[in-house]
């Protein structure tokens, strides 16, 4: 069909909207990479397909990444580097192979239970005020999301106390804390290791800490229950961020804290956003859209002018992230 051969052209790198410069590009980077960034046996790595699906997995000496559309070799990945394109052993599939982010890490782990999401974990860390060198509380480990977020706000002068009272979800935790730091400490980053992990409930929080915190995440079924426990070690004017699916837990904790607690609520909140779809338009036959050149362009619009040749769709992703909880802002105040 007329122009089947540019539609082949054009449609390889699609799913990962490249032009065709990058695309050949990419063939090259090795010839250029720098050997401090090469992969190492025992780090993860993260490979993206054309369709824009993730792998996570982790790099061995004898390994091989195994899909549908074929399979390669870990060796082969080593050999190369980070956002490098690679090919499947049936040379169908173009795969980009990166070092995975912290966010990507929590949200493709294996996991136990449902783990807290990177939107309100980032929200929750700003409400609490975690800098460098702060002593937090966990209530709840999870699969370990907050836990790792927690671990790299504090740093290498803070502590995270993590309590966790399902054998289970303390596994999860531990088990993807432990493979995090592998693998940073496979690629030489320095990874703080300082988190302490406790198989016990906040009524005995006294008996494993002794010096006051600076702030507290709750991620448990009734935070009402517990909140009294956590102030005894909080700091004046310290903060307790709970992490709440429903609005009656909401409810429940406010009244809760209203007549029995030295906390007050600060805020009550929901992280929302939206992810947006902003890419060239395709016509039927697999050619991107395109208008007449403007002969003289204004001065110092060149890039105006190059984006008014083509037409772009812009719009809303159809499927956007759904409520997950609301976040309740607790200080604890002097009375």
């Amino acid at each position: 069909m007329p122009g089947s051969s540019k539609r082949n052209h054009y449609m390889k790198p699609r799913g990962l909207f490249l032009s065709p410069r990058r695309y050949i590009c990419a063939s090259i980077v090795h010839k250029c990479r720098n050997i401090s960034n090469s992969f190492t046996c025992g780090e993860l790595a993260l490979a993206t397909d054309q369709k824009g699906r993730k792998y996570l997995f982790e790099l061995k000496e004898n390994g091989q990444l195994q899909l549908s559309s074929g399979k390669l070799l870990h060796s082969t990945i080593i050999a190369g580097c980070p956002g490098q394109y690679f090919k499947t052993h049936l040379g169908t599939t173009d795969l980009v192979v990166r070092r995975p982010s912290l966010e990507e890490f929590t949200l493709l782990m294996t996991r136990g239970p449902t783990p807290t999401y990177p939107k309100d974990i980032l929200a929750m860390i700003g409400l609490m005020n975690v800098n460098p060198g702060s002593r937090v509380i966990e209530a709840g480990a999870g699969s370990g999301a907050m836990t790792l977020h927690l671990s790299k706000a504090v740093g290498h002068d803070g502590t995270v106390y993590s309590f966790e009272v399902k054998d289970t979800h303390l596994e999860h935790a531990t088990r993807n804390y432990r493979r995090w730091l592998k693998s940073q400490d496979a690629q030489g980053s320095s990874w703080p290791d300082n988190v302490q992990f406790f198989h016990d409930d906040l009524g005995n929080v006294t008996q494993h800490i002794s010096k006051e915190v600076d702030a507290v995440a709750l991620d448990v079924v009734d935070s009402a229950a517990v909140v009294s426990q956590v102030a005894q070690v909080l700091k004046p004017s310290g903060v307790v961020v709970a992490y709440l699916p429903n609005v009656t837990q909401v409810v429940a904790l406010v009244d809760h804290i209203d007549r029995t607690s030295c906390l007050e609520c600060e805020d009550v909140m929901e992280v929302i956003y939206r992810h947006w779809t902003v890419m060239p338009a395709w016509k039927k036959h697999g050619c991107r859209t395109s208008l007449p050149l403007q002969e003289h362009p204004e001065e110092g619009n060149e890039s105006t002018a190059s984006a008014q040749n083509r037409h772009f769709i812009s719009r809303p992703k159809h499927f956007q992230p759904p409520h997950t909880a609301f976040l309740v802002q607790l200080r604890k105040v002097m009375k």
